[in-house]
Formats: C-alpha cells, structure tokens, sequence
C-alpha cells in the first residue's frame, strides 16, 4: 500500500471546518488508525495553518485594489520637462543667419516651430519636419536639432534665450560649440537669429 499522508489518517479526511476560525477541534474517525502522538501533530499543524490564514487575510483585504505600478499615495508620475521649454514654445522667425564668418540671406524669413519635442520648419511654403531637445541646466545651454532632410539629420546646437530673441549655434560637424556668440569663422557653424512671431 502507499504510504497514507497525515491530512488522510483519520475519517478519510479532516473536517473542513478545522480550517475555519470557529473550529475547535478535529473531527476524527477510525480510532486506532493514526496514534495519539500523530494526533497531536497533525492538531499543531492545522493550528499552525490556522494561524497563519488569520493574519494573512487582513493583509489581502488591506492589499484589496492596489497593484504594483500604483504610485505612493500624494506622488504622481515625475515630469521631466525642461523648465525653459515652456518659453522656447511657439513660432519663430530667422532674422539673422551666418556662417563661416559671412551673413547670408539663404535662411532668412525661414520658421521654426517648437512644440514639446516636435519641431516644424517653413521656408517660404516649404514645410519640413524634425525634433529637438534642449537642457538649459548645461552652459552653455543646449539645443539639438534633428531635421528629416531625405533622412534624418542632426546637428548638436546651444542657445541662448532673451524674451523674444532666440539665438542658436548649430555645428556643421560632430562636436558642440562651445559657445553661443562669436565669429564662426572657419568653424563650419550657423549661426541663427531668431525673433518671436508676432500675431
């Protein structure tokens, strides 16, 4: 035979009530099957389990609702937008452009959009699309430009912003300009000045 497990010894099986809080005591049959001694353990064990169940289950009701992605009470998602972007947002008109050291009228009219991330161009009808990002707690004060120019384009940029005059230094290679103002001479830089849009 198989060996019978401890839970089974008496009556076939344990009274279901001795899993409830009111229960007091096993109901057990068949005297003789298991010993006293086996008794008192498996009486322990149901106890035990007993216990347990108690405490548990003023954890699951308090538990009741919550998730794990549930914030900390009083807490919400963290914003991680820039303090400056609520002031770079809107459209913006090139007044100025230079680059290696020479004015040119090539950009000038041109506008630049910012809207959360999301950048807009229009020259003269001809709109484009692009992206940016900007971290004005760096100096000098950076601003990334990526344009979808037959594919995507990036150009690392800082800035300086004063009320509603923008001013924007993209590099014409990999490496961030070190500053906003100065000659671009032999730098391959552009150099753009922008004023706010005036409705």
């Amino acid at each position: 035979m198989f060996p019978v497990p401890i839970a089974w010894c008496a009556a076939g099986e344990l009274d279901r009530s001795a899993l409830m809080p009111r229960a007091r005591k096993l109901k057990l049959g068949r005297q003789g099957v298991c010993s006293g001694k086996e008794s008192v353990v498996m009486q322990r064990i149901v106890f035990a389990g007993l216990v347990l169940l108690l405490a548990l289950v003023p954890l699951a009701v308090a538990g009741a609702g919550k998730t794990a992605a549930d914030p900390p009470a009083g807490k919400g998602k963290e914003d991680k937008t820039d303090p400056e972007e609520k002031k770079l947002q809107g459209t913006w008109v090139i007044v100025l452009s230079e680059q290696d050291g020479a004015k040119t009228d090539d950009l000038k009219g041109c506008k630049f959009t910012f809207a959360a991330g999301k950048l807009e161009t229009d020259s003269d009808g001809e709109k484009g699309t692009g992206k940016y990002k900007i971290d004005s707690s760096a100096t000098p004060k950076i601003l990334d430009i990526t344009l979808n120019v037959a594919g995507p384009v990036a150009r690392l940029g800082v800035y300086s912003l004063d009320k509603d005059t923008l001013t924007i230094r993209l590099a014409g290679d990999d490496k961030r300009p070190k500053a906003v103002n100065g000659s671009t001479k032999d730098d391959g830089c552009w150099l753009l000045k922008l004023e706010r849009e005036k409705k």
